[in-house]
Parts: C-alpha cells; structure tokens; sequence
C-alpha cells in the first residue's frame, strides 16, 4: 500500500477562509453585528480567495479539491444542479410568509401550510430512490426540476388561491424528494475516478449548502427591495420559479443512462 501523501494545508485553510468570506458576505452577520457596511468586502475577498484555491490547488500534488474534477463536464453539470437543490430547498423558508400574507393564515398555524409539503418529499425521496435504477438518474433529475419549476412559479401566483397554493406546495414537496433522493451522487459516483469518489460526493453537501445559503439571502433581498409585502414576496418566488427552470434545461445535457449506481441514503426534506 502506497504511503498517503502531505495533507493540503494551503487548500484547507484558504477553503475554510473562502467559505467564512462567502458566509459572512452573503448572511451579513457582521453588518447587523457592527452596524457597519462590510458584506461587499467580504465577497471580494471569497472572490479572491476563490482565485487563490485554483492556483494552490492545481500546484498540489494531492489537493483537497482536485480542479480536474470539473474539467468533466457531467460533474460540472451535476454540481451546478446540485448548487439548485440547494437554492430549492431553501427556497421553501418564506413560502409560509406567502400563506400568511396572500390567504390569512395566522403566523402561529402557518407551518401546518407546509404539512403536505413534508409529506410529498418524504414520499417524492422514497420513491424516487426506488426508482433511480430503473429510470435513470438523468431522468429523476428532469422530473424533479419540472415539479420544482411548476411548483415555485405556480406559488408566485398567489391570486390563484389557496387551493392552488397547497397544489404548488404538494409540487414543490415531491420536486425536492426526487432531487434529494440521491441521483446526483449517482452521477457523481458513476464520473469521477475511483479514488476520487469521495472528493466528488463532498462537493456535492458544499454546493448544496451554499445553494441554500443564497436562496434566503436572494429570496430576502428581492423582496425588502419591493417593500417587503405580497408583491415583493410574489417576484422573489417569480426568480426562484425561472431559477428551477434554468435548472430543467441544465439537467437535458446530463448523459442519457438506462440504469444508475445508488450513492446510499440522503437526509429527507423533513428531516
């Protein structure tokens, strides 16, 4: 067995420093902390943090982040998509504001608004893990962001009613469980190399967890921009539906594949 090489210090350290910097540009903890405008500096310097990893990693003989990786088109795809999961399921943060606002709903029972909501990406999760070998990951992913995308828009339509919001949010539910269920990290499994495999699928909870992190920041921006009202909630669910149908027409250019290897079990929606 080959000796494990140096650990990459420098790609670890200049990692952690990128995500804090992201972090704290996109949340703006430290402007409500100091009252001070800070979060455009801070994401200038995840920009140039973000430049510096590519360097130090491409110099390093076993990096922490391999950028071949992404010269592999479906993994490029598969992280972009997973960058949508992630802005999906934080997408559902203010859909009970919606309710709230457009339907009355009191803010003590507004939760139970998203109780089918829960219950379909439970539902949406376990079938699609059931059906992933069978379809094809590539499919499961198309499903997915089509219910997403019917899902989001339909709920930027609050005139509809409520009956026609709980119809979105059973959409959105089951759009979350199958692109949850774990056919991305079919695909990541199935394009990197073996001793990659890992590395790939560690990705995939980064990107995810950034993806969440922007979709309350830009749902939130977008609608203070607009006064904070019904409107401006209704455009924010307008950009985050349009966002999911970018999102559809990325996962037509995954490979087309009868089968897919399962990547093993992932956190439900409702967990």
């Amino acid at each position: 067995v080959a000796a494990p090489g140096p650990i990459d210090l420098a790609g670890i350290t200049v990692t952690l420093l990128f995500l804090l910097c992201l972090v704290m540009g996109i949340s703006r903890l430290p402007d409500s902390a100091t009252g001070m405008l800070l979060w455009p500096w801070f994401l200038a310097a995840s920009g140039v943090l973000l430049a510096a990893l590519v360097v130090i990693e491409k110099r390093q003989a076993q990096p922490l982040i391999p950028m071949d990786l992404f010269a592999n088109r479906q993994l490029a795809y598969t992280y972009v998509l997973t960058l949508g999961v992630g802005f999906s399921m934080g997408g559902i943060v203010f859909l009970t504001t919606i309710a709230t606002l457009a339907y009355g709903v009191s803010v003590e029972h507004a939760g139970l608004a998203l109780l089918p909501l829960v219950l379909c990406s439970m539902v949406g999760s376990m079938a699609a893990g059931r059906l992933l070998n069978r379809l094809g990951a590539r499919n499961m992913v198309i499903f997915g962001f089509a219910l997403l995308t019917l899902g989001y828009l339909q709920s930027a339509v609050p005139q509809t009613g409520l009956g026609a919001f709980a119809v979105a949010s059973v959409l959105v539910g089951i759009g979350l469980g199958v692109v949850v269920s774990g056919a991305l990290r079919a695909i990541a499994i199935d394009e990197a190399p073996p001793t990659l495999r890992g590395t790939a699928q560690g990705l995939i909870n980064i990107f995810n967890a950034v993806g969440t992190l922007l979709a309350v920041t830009c749902i939130s921006a977008i609608a203070d921009f607009e006064g904070g009202g019904l409107t401006g909630f209704s455009l924010a669910y307008l950009a985050v539906g349009l966002s999911m149908l970018v999102m559809l027409l990325v996962a037509f250019g995954l490979k087309r594949k009868s089968a897919a290897t399962v990547a093993g079990p992932t956190p439900s929606v409702g967990a």
